[in-house]
């Protein structure tokens, strides 16, 4: 219990704040293209409805988001150490984000878009990314 006090949350949290208004963003940036473009809706539709890449489309989101988040952890907060307990903290803190953003959601549902949910398939990619990209900080 004393190593899980010792941990950068604030660093940590703030990783995974900054990630989660780049999702915000791709996430209005796209929703607003498919709205104004039929390419852009055709590609969404094909990615998310479509039976060859909707199983995987979560899978694929939550591992870049995974690895953007140790990418954004290594090149913009050099204070923060990262190990295998801070990538765990990461998880953790994205995870519990998500978890808010999905709870915003349900309160006030046409306020935010949906295209990176809070789902199984997405929090295993989200492991999966941070520990593929992570895995020189631990070994």
């Amino acid at each position: 219990m004393r190593k899980l006090k010792r941990l950068p949350w604030g660093l940590v949290f703030q990783v995974a704040i900054v990630i989660n208004l780049i999702i915000l963003i791709g996430e209005a940036l796209i929703l607003a293209g498919a709205e104004f473009s039929p390419a852009v809706r055709h590609a969404v539709e094909v990615l998310y409805v479509r039976p060859p890449f909707a199983p995987l489309t979560p899978i694929v989101i939550g591992l870049g988001v995974g690895a953007l988040a140790v990418w954004i952890a290594e090149r913009f907060f050099r204070q923060l150490y990262l190990n295998l307990s801070t990538l765990w903290a990461l998880y953790g803190s994205l995870v519990l984000l998500f978890l808010i953003k999905t709870v915003f959601l349900m309160i006030f549902p046409a306020f935010l878009p949906v295209l990176a949910d809070f789902n199984g398939s997405t929090l295993t990619g989200l492991v999966l990314g941070i520990f593929w990209k992570g895995r020189s900080h631990y070994r």
